[in-house]
């Protein structure tokens, strides 16, 4: 039996006048469930840590 797929997906704006919206709309236009969305606002400044927001690479 094969292992079921899941999709995630990351949406990032990093600027302060950036706006995810656009992304999101794309995102759940995929049907991709809010609970696999992760939204991250940053600035170029801040190094994202993806484990810390629960994602990890198995």
């Amino acid at each position: 039996m094969k292992p079921k797929l899941l999709t995630l997906r990351y949406v990032r704006a990093s600027a302060k006048d950036q706006n995810t919206e656009r992304q999101l709309v794309k995102t759940r236009e995929l049907g991709i469930p809010d609970k696999y969305i992760f939204v991250d606002k940053a600035s170029g400044k801040r190094i994202l840590n993806v484990r810390s927001k629960g994602i990890s690479r198995r």
